[in-house]
């Protein structure tokens, strides 16, 4: 499942790389959210199967479900089958929800990145997915990283908020910036035994093969060059 981020009760979804329930789809051309699969390599719920099923938990998110995306559909079915039971962080998210009601332009700055992110949400599930097309990852890579940079762009817009639990999503958001994810998608990228690393996180004895995405044009060219000899 996606490893996250735990911060005063806010928790940020990172990657998911580890169970694809969150995974770039081919026929769509999108990220998908596998509620099925979510619901069998998820940890127990606090609520059990047998109330699971009374509520018919698929059948109920199906319904409510008016998320932007996968990942948004995700935390959602979290929320269904992991409900918090405390106060203090469900005060928490009363207050932040109360804020955005009353906050227009946090509201708006708010839709517009969860907009953005969307948008290249595909891309970069499929990146950190390792859905790259395996003999020519080019375009796939340029993809994820403008995906990436548009996200990262619109950072310095979110504005401050004054309930506590929005000032930490706020603020986990913006720790994207410099970020291990983030030099990988703007910098120099390298295969290790421990999958892609970004350049500043590899060592100099690290065994490593620099990740050097070939386009291509590069290879229809070479056609000619090969048939020659």
């Amino acid at each position: 499942m996606p490893r996250s981020v735990e911060k005063d009760g806010a928790s940020i979804i990172i990657t998911n790389d580890e169970h694809d329930f969150i995974r770039y789809d081919q026929d769509r051309g999108s990220a998908v959210f596998d509620t099925q699969k979510y619901l069998r390599v998820s940890p127990l719920p606090l609520i059990d199967e047998e109330s699971l099923q009374l509520i018919e938990v698929l059948r109920l998110h199906k319904v409510i479900d008016r998320t932007d995306s996968a990942t948004g559909s995700a935390v959602l079915m979290r929320s269904l089958i992991q409900p918090s039971t405390d106060l203090k962080q469900i005060q928490s998210i009363q207050e932040a929800l109360r804020e955005i009601a009353a906050n227009e332009s946090l509201r708006q700055a708010l839709e517009d990145f969860v907009h953005e992110f969307s948008n290249g949400e595909s891309a970069l599930f499929k990146f950190f997915n390792k859905g790259l097309y395996a003999l020519f990852p080019y375009l796939d890579l340029k993809n994820a990283r403008q995906s990436a940079a548009h996200v990262t762009n619109s950072l310095p817009v979110l504005p401050k908020a004054e309930s506590s639990l929005l000032r930490d999503l706020i603020s986990s958001l913006k720790a994207y910036k410099g970020s291990p994810l983030d030099q990988m998608m703007t910098g120099s990228v390298y295969k290790t035994f421990n999958g892609l690393k970004p350049k500043q996180a590899v060592a100099f004895w690290t065994p490593k093969l620099k990740f050097i995405p070939r386009r291509f044009t590069k290879w229809l060219l070479a056609g000619p060059a090969v048939a020659g000899y």
